[in-house]
């Protein structure tokens, strides 16, 4: 079994409705403070994220990798 059968899909992390627009933009704090600012492990069929950090860093793991830093950062679909 692959990780992509384990690790579950959205539009937008949390959400299970259609994908709200074309292009769609939001701070990380308005969604991962609903999450307690822990995001799991997830993919996007129909969307491409960037994430554009101004202050602060932030942490993540890619595909088993982990990332420091402050970057702008694409994340591809899938």
């Amino acid at each position: 079994m692959s990780d992509t059968n384990i690790i579950p899909a959205f539009n937008l992390f949390g959400e299970t409705s259609a994908f709200p627009d074309v292009v769609h933009c939001e701070r990380v704090f308005d969604r991962a403070g609903l999450h307690d600012w822990v995001i799991s492990p997830h993919r996007h069929h129909q969307m491409t994220q960037i994430f554009h950090i101004e202050q602060g860093h932030a942490r993540a793991t890619l595909d088993g990798e982990e990332k420091w830093g402050r970057a702008l950062r694409p994340l591809p679909r899938g």
